[in-house]
């Protein structure tokens, strides 16, 4: 590309069953939820009637397939993070009140991982406790 992005040419799905691969393919489309139908249509053939895909294969004609043809779809919504309440609290088995919502994470382009965890504070020369 001119500007030095780079875009990809094109998108590798795998469908599993447990930790076995049971279904791969590579297309020219670059959304997941174009490539969706042809992966199902692949796992039909196999027996395989209940599909479990991230937010990024979510849509009305995908849904609409799904039931026109007897499937039992499990897709997380894309806007599921947003429509969590963000003080839920969770209570451990001692009776502790824990956060369920995670730091947020942002990845970048080259898909590396970057926490926003807040740096802890080192204790200043003046606060240490003598030995």
């Amino acid at each position: 590309m001119k500007n030095g992005q780079l875009k990809p040419g094109y998108n590798a799905t795998i469908a599993v069953d447990a930790e076995y691969v049971v279904g791969a393919m590579i297309s020219q489309e670059r959304s997941d939820s174009q490539t969706f139908l042809p992966m199902l249509k692949k796992l039909k053939e196999l027996g395989y009637t209940k599909p479990v895909a991230d937010a990024g294969f979510e849509s009305e004609e995908n849904y609409t397939w799904c039931e026109e043809n007897g499937q039992t779809a499990f897709i997380k919504p894309a806007n599921y993070d947003m429509a969590k309440p963000a003080n839920t609290k969770a209570t451990s088995a001692a009776g502790r009140t824990c956060p369920t919502r995670r730091t947020p994470t942002a990845t970048s382009v080259t898909g590396v991982v970057v926490s926003r965890r807040p740096m802890r504070k080192r204790p200043s020369p003046r606060q240490a406790t003598p030995s």
